[in-house]
């Protein structure tokens, strides 16, 4: 199904989005090499990761160190 991950800063602001498309089911991986969607660097901080699928999204904190 569809499956939309984006990263957002401890603000509420989207700093990227890492999937917006249509997977088979099954396991996978994807990595955030703590850069925007221009490819910028951004700083060390308190980050929340957002999926959302058909079956449902949740959120997960996460802490980017430099």
């Amino acid at each position: 199904g569809r499956v939309h991950l984006a990263v957002y800063d401890a603000a509420g602001r989207q700093v990227a989005v890492l999937i917006d498309r249509a997977f088979e089911a099954g396991e996978h991986t994807v990595a955030w090499h703590g850069v925007d969607s221009q490819g910028n660097a951004v700083a060390s901080g308190i980050y929340f990761c957002r999926f959302i699928c058909e079956g449902g999204s949740f959120t997960r904190k996460m802490v980017l160190l430099r």
